[in-house]
């Protein structure tokens, strides 16, 4: 879908907007979103995923139930969750542990889903690869020891074994 305000790029913003029961709708590409400024999620100049987030987070819990004020704090980098939602970005990794279920809903409205789906970077594809397959193992291997199918579950545990093994071979 092409912007529906240059016709010319690549319409990868939609805002919808609701008022007094009328819903319009915008398919913008990021340079025109820009250019028309606030929507509500930071201003024209720094339109970035940042603001929007921030924007959304702080719209009356129109994204996010839970509210600004708690005692959300990561153990490790010591934002707040507070602090979070004024910035929109997360202070370290274990940040999406510490604020996991503020994030997941907001994750599941902003996104389809809450794992990832895309491309991954050629030197982890690997990885991920490898470790995607041993959790795909490690539950049917579960499943075959609660069916009492010890057959099939002596051999994905030596499945699950060697691809241990060639996993902390690569490492």
């Amino acid at each position: 879908m092409l912007c529906e305000r240059c016709g010319v790029r690549p319409a990868t913003i939609s805002f919808t907007q609701v008022i007094n029961g009328v819903k319009s709708e915008a398919h913008l590409c990021s340079e025109c979103a820009a250019e028309l400024g606030d929507f509500g999620i930071g201003s024209g100049l720094d339109f970035s995923f940042q603001n929007f987030l921030t924007g959304m987070l702080n719209q009356g819990g129109w994204l996010n139930p839970f509210p600004a004020t708690g005692d959300f704090t990561c153990p490790t980098c010591g934002l707040t969750y507070e602090r979070f939602r004024e910035t929109g970005r997360l202070g370290c990794a274990d940040c999406y542990q510490a604020f996991h279920d503020q994030l997941i809903p907001l994750l599941r409205r902003i996104q389809s889903g809450t794992q990832h789906q895309g491309k991954v970077p050629g030197k982890a594809q690997k990885e991920t690869e490898a470790g995607s397959k041993l959790e795909q193992l490690q539950a049917e291997l579960k499943k075959a020891v609660e069916e009492e199918n010890y057959e099939r579950a002596a051999e994905l545990r030596d499945a699950i074994q060697e691809l241990k093994a060639k996993k902390e071979g690569h490492q």
